[in-house]
């Protein structure tokens, strides 16, 4: 790790809650240069880091990182003899969410979602695109190994957690294994994955900021006219 910066991670329940809270004071306590770990948990700090880089044409004082969901996998297919072996996965799985294994944090990442609970139909669309490129790439049982967990991980938790709404794989949980198969480097998943989304953070944040904290999920209908699908 580059000594020269100033290193948090979001996993860090104080740091977490001051960059959730109030972004400028986080960057006056952690000072760039900085690699913040665990991006993704603090959507909240995007928009002052755009702030903080309009301000400085400075390159290279952010490093963001993450892809907890790419580890988790290289760490089963590590500790685990027999990845044949269902009965063993699914042994480790249940050590992972009693916080004995891995991050110890408890978490099936790649898990769960905050609206979709019986399917992400997003996972469900990708998930037919990943088959294909496993197979064209040869990786077949790596996929195998993901479909195993997908299907063992929702029993596991419910089981464990006693949720009854329901649990299921959201749309980045083969997002990990689509970069890795496409030659990505890890240290740019974190990067893609908040690419993507920087927009509707920083609309939520905003949302946040004018709405007494609160977040606003609307639900809407389309008023658009019905179209007969093209031949």
């Amino acid at each position: 790790m580059d000594q020269s910066r100033t290193y948090v991670t979001m996993d860090n329940i104080m740091a977490r809650t001051l960059a959730k809270s109030d972004p400028v004071l986080f960057f006056q306590t952690y000072k760039p240069p900085i690699i913040i770990d665990e991006i993704q948990k603090a959507p909240e700090l995007f928009e002052q880091i755009k702030i903080m880089c309009d301000e400085s044409q400075e390159r290279g004082r952010f490093w963001l990182t993450g892809s907890q969901q790419y580890k988790m996998m290289k760490n089963i297919r590590e500790n685990v003899k027999d990845i044949h072996d269902k009965d063993e996965i699914y042994a480790y799985l249940s050590r992972m969410l009693k916080g004995e294994v891995f991050d110890k944090k408890g978490l099936i990442y790649g898990m769960g979602h905050a609206v979709y609970s019986l399917s992400d139909p997003r996972e469900r669309v990708f998930r037919g695109f990943v088959e294909k490129l496993a197979a064209a790439k040869g990786r077949d049982e790596d996929m195998a190994l993901y479909e195993y967990i997908e299907e063992a991980a929702p029993k596991l938790i419910a089981e464990q957690r006693k949720i009854m709404k329901g649990v299921s794989p959201n749309v980045d949980f083969y997002s990990g294994f689509v970069y890795d198969m496409l030659g990505i480097p890890a240290e740019l998943y974190t990067a893609i994955f908040a690419i993507a989304r920087i927009v509707g953070w920083s609309a939520h944040r905003l949302e946040e900021l004018t709405s007494a904290g609160k977040i606003i999920r609307p639900a809407y209908l389309s008023v658009m006219k019905k179209r007969e699908p093209l031949a």
